[in-house]
């Protein structure tokens, strides 16, 4: 789940690198950050383990509590202490949380009855919903890991490319077209100016405009 929403993540414009990973295990630790390794946009994503990360912070923080039989030493207060205190701006926990209330009623069950009765809608569910921050009205529900997606908007792109002035074709996503001039625009501009022969070179390709 956390795998799918750093991907989420990086593809609505956050750097990868103000991400980090946060596990509880080593043995997870080291299966995430093979898969980080592997994807080409998460490679500057941090996974760390919550007793590595003290002392350190990051803009968004994506917390896995992966057991879901047994709470085992996540309980503890130093740890839980350092994993809610990591995000300078948006902290996301994965867990079972029936199992942290049963069992960590102290110090989980706390949290967990913080994050449904302070907020409207509570901050705690089944479900997570994620909006397109360009679109804000489109919305799509997370249910399982495989339902995180990486762009949900079928609206237009907004963008409106320099030079030919034409807005970009694709559905909604984030990207920084100006690192892509060469490949923005897929309108041909035909400019007639003259009644001979004439050569013009367009932003794209070398036309021959014969009047």
């Amino acid at each position: 789940m956390c795998y799918n929403l750093a991907k989420f993540q990086v593809a609505q414009g956050v750097p990868a690198e103000n991400i980090t990973i946060m596990t509880t295990y080593k043995g997870q630790f080291f299966a995430l950050r093979q898969r980080c390794l592997q994807e080409p946009m998460l490679k500057k994503v941090k996974v760390v383990t919550v007793d590595r990360y003290q002392g350190e912070e990051n803009d968004i923080v994506l917390l896995s509590l992966v057991r879901s039989n047994k709470v085992g030493f996540v309980k503890k207060l130093n740890r839980l202490c350092v994993a809610l205190s990591r995000a300078r701006i948006g902290l996301y926990i994965v867990g079972n949380a029936k199992i942290l209330q049963e069992q960590s009623k102290d110090v989980w069950g706390y949290v967990l009855n913080m994050l449904q009765s302070r907020y409207c809608p509570p901050a705690i569910g089944p479900t997570m919903t994620v909006h397109c921050p360009r679109h804000p009205y489109n919305k799509h529900e997370c249910t399982d890991p495989m339902s995180v997606p990486t762009t949900f908007c079928q609206e237009r792109c907004t963008v409106v490319f320099n030079g030919c002035g034409h807005q970009c074709p694709s559905t909604c996503h984030f990207s920084l077209h100006a690192q892509y001039v060469a490949f923005d625009c897929v309108v041909f501009l035909v400019v007639r100016t003259c009644v001979q022969s004439y050569y013009y070179w367009s932003k794209y390709e070398l036309l021959i405009i014969d009047d």
